[in-house]
């Protein structure tokens, strides 16, 4: 599908609706009886468009048209075979060739605009500002060099295999609460004060996996990794370690110290000088000395995870190519 569809899909309206049939997200703060109705109603949507094959990893029936024709069915020719019929297999042999060579684009375009448009109606629906995030992100970059059209064209799919996930996992409430406000603050914020972190995590209990980027310009870039934007965030300024919670300000779900894995052992070592947390920030960088002082107030614990094991790779490379993208897909809901 091209950009200019999706951005027309998404320009007409921020609330219009691009299939009549789709299920509309609830409003504002729903409930996990609400979620759980749009999930179902999803899903039944996914099963009657064929997208649920895609979802568990497998090809939609919409390429079986693209089957490719195995070589190996050709007719053996008889050994007492004449020129002329030596001729008509091998011309043969390269129709089916270039037939299959045609077949496998087809295959390869119909599977991504299967992705994207499925990715499309769930942003779209998800809530207004996502379809206008998308828009955006679609005509330009948000920050250079981080985020991508292609980018957002799967972060529907990511939210939606989150929520089955949590689902199947049988949510506790502040994951609930979490799932909730991710999806009613879409919009993509950039890390403030010097913090230059990256983090993704598929679970809400999990400890924040995270990788240092450039120095001015960090973000959070996918819908699904919002839930550790806000944990991030907590680390970051203590007057926002509380959120709301049914008309009540309660603690973010933070047990102890909030686990930082980094792939940057200089960082490491840095954030466990507690010496040099008196020295000026003239004389440090602002995000290690930031680091330096929540890991002296127990607030946080920086642990060194080589770049291969950081778990934020896995979240960062995962679109790369068509078998990262279903390794992702099974690993999201729980087949692997």
């Amino acid at each position: 599908m091209s950009v200019a569809f999706a951005s027309d899909v998404v320009g007409a309206s921020p609330t219009s609706s691009p299939h009549s049939s789709t299920p509309d997200f609830p409003e504002e703060d729903p409930t996990r009886e609400a979620l759980d109705k749009w999930i179902d109603a999803w899903d039944a949507y996914a099963a009657t468009n064929g997208y649920a094959p895609m979802l568990q990893g497998r090809d939609p029936p919409s390429v079986i048209q693209f089957t490719e024709r195995d070589l190996t069915l050709i007719p053996a020719l008889p050994p007492d075979a004449g020129a002329s019929a030596i001729a008509a297999r091998e011309a043969l042999r390269a129709q089916v060739i270039h037939d299959n060579s045609i077949k496998s684009k087809q295959r390869a375009d119909t599977l991504c605009d299967h992705r994207h448009r499925f990715a499309l109606l769930l942003i779209v629906h998800l809530r207004p500002r996502a379809g206008l995030r998308l828009q955006r992100l679609l005509s330009a970059h948000i920050v250079s060099g981080t985020v991508g059209a292609s980018d957002a064209l799967y972060d529907g799919i990511a939210m939606y295999l989150e929520l089955r996930a949590l689902r199947a996992a049988r949510m506790t409430k502040p994951q609930r609460d979490a799932v909730r406000r991710a999806l009613a603050d879409m919009e993509q914020s950039p890390l403030a004060d010097g913090c230059s972190v990256q983090a993704f995590s598929s679970r809400a209990r999990q400890p924040l996996h995270a990788r240092h980027q450039s120095v001015s310009r960090p973000t959070v870039r996918r819908i699904c990794a919002l839930r550790v934007h806000r944990r991030a965030d907590a680390a970051r300024s203590p007057s926002s370690w509380h959120v709301s919670v049914d008309g009540k300000r309660r603690r973010l779900f933070l047990s102890g110290a909030l686990l930082l894995d980094v792939d940057n052992a200089g960082a490491v070592e840095l954030s466990r000088d507690l010496k040099s947390c008196q020295r000026s920030r003239l004389h440090v960088e602002r995000r290690y000395l930031k680091v330096r002082e929540l890991a002296a107030a127990k607030v946080v614990d920086v642990r060194f995870v080589p770049t291969a094991d950081n778990v934020a790779d896995a979240f960062t490379k995962v679109m790369a190519d068509s078998k990262a993208f279903l390794r992702h897909i099974q690993r999201c809901m729980n087949f692997s």
